[in-house]
């Protein structure tokens, strides 16, 4: 009997800014770099009745994931996040989880089955880690993952620091 899948919350990562994380992804078959913006030194207007933000600085976050199965980006968003099939095990909007029991790790082993070289442990390393997003989802399977923040930095300069040090 298979046990029941367990949503656990991860800590390590950086809140994102709830209301326009804009994910972006820079991925190619070994490594996915995920990207979202914090919200941080942000300035508030003084009229009571209208909130002014200014994000002063720009921090973003990069998660690289190596050796990565699969992953998935897109719907649901935060207003139809009642309908992901882990929301009754607890996934909630602008969160980081990783799903334990996953029946993804599941479905990609038994798919993996007719690889001549299976090894059915090697599912046991990877992880499901599932993050909600304001207008998206994103899904992954992978072995590991590293987190860096970037201070001062428009993604257009992150994107091209990570490009350039994959591919010189």
């Amino acid at each position: 009997m298979t046990e029941e899948i367990k949503l656990v919350q991860l800590v390590d990562f950086p809140p994102m800014d709830t209301s326009s994380p804009m994910p972006t992804i820079l991925a190619d078959e070994s490594k996915v770099n995920l990207l979202y913006y914090l919200k941080e030194n942000i300035n508030y207007g003084n009229d009571s009745n209208v909130i002014v933000e200014e994000i002063t600085n720009q921090h973003i976050v990069n998660v690289s994931f190596d050796f990565y199965l699969q992953y998935k980006f897109g719907s649901p968003n935060d207003e139809a996040l009642n309908g992901h099939k882990y929301y009754k095990y607890g996934l909630s909007p602008y969160s980081f989880y990783e799903v334990h029991n996953s029946d993804l790790i599941d479905e990609l082993e038994r798919m993996n089955r007719v690889h001549p070289m299976h090894s059915a442990a090697a599912f046991s390393k990877v992880k499901h880690i599932i993050i909600s997003f304001h207008d998206s989802c994103f899904e992954i399977v992978a072995k590991k993952y590293s987190i860096k923040k970037y201070t001062d930095h428009s993604m257009k300069d992150c994107l091209e620091d990570i490009t350039k040090s994959l591919y010189g």
